[in-house]
């Protein structure tokens, strides 16, 4: 049985988002998405309705000077976290989701390919949006929901 349910966004182009699925007995299951600026917001909104995510993990969009911080598909990277950002505060649970957005320097160092491999994520290096989805989903269950770290 379903005991909690994590998501985690890493918004861009090509956008991850992961639900973690924690059951009563402590096994981890990932249901994961790697989809386009067409599909994302349409998915968010279906995820959020049906799952009603108890913390949900956004990645933090830095402007910068470097490549990919300024244009077209920047501009597309805010929008999709600005949506998945207040849609989530907007989840009708109680108690009421908890959203955070993290940078992913804050999260990579932790969220280890050791650790998603521990959890059997199921998705290889190929889908990096959807690891990255992944690492903020993981983060949020052990330090925002006190869920046992994998590693552990």
């Amino acid at each position: 049985m379903i005991k909690h349910c994590y998501m985690g966004v890493d918004p861009g182009p090509s956008t991850g988002i992961v639900l973690l699925f924690i059951h009563d007995d402590g096994h981890w299951e990932w249901m994961v998405f790697q989809v386009d600026y067409n599909a994302v917001f349409w998915l968010i909104q279906e995820l959020y309705a049906r799952f009603c995510p108890r913390v949900v993990v956004i990645e933090k969009f830095i402007t910068t000077n470097r490549a990919g911080t300024t244009g077209k598909d920047a501009d597309k990277t805010r929008r999709i976290a600005e949506h998945a950002y207040q849609l989530a505060c907007a989840i009708n649970r109680v108690p009421a989701t908890a959203v955070r957005l993290n940078k992913a320097a804050d999260v990579k160092p932790w969220a280890s390919d050791h650790r998603l491999k521990k959890t059997a994520f199921p998705m290889g290096e190929k889908f990096k949006d959807a690891r990255d989805a992944a690492r903020h989903a993981m983060y949020g269950a052990c330090y925002y929901g006190k869920e046992r770290d994998p590693l552990a």
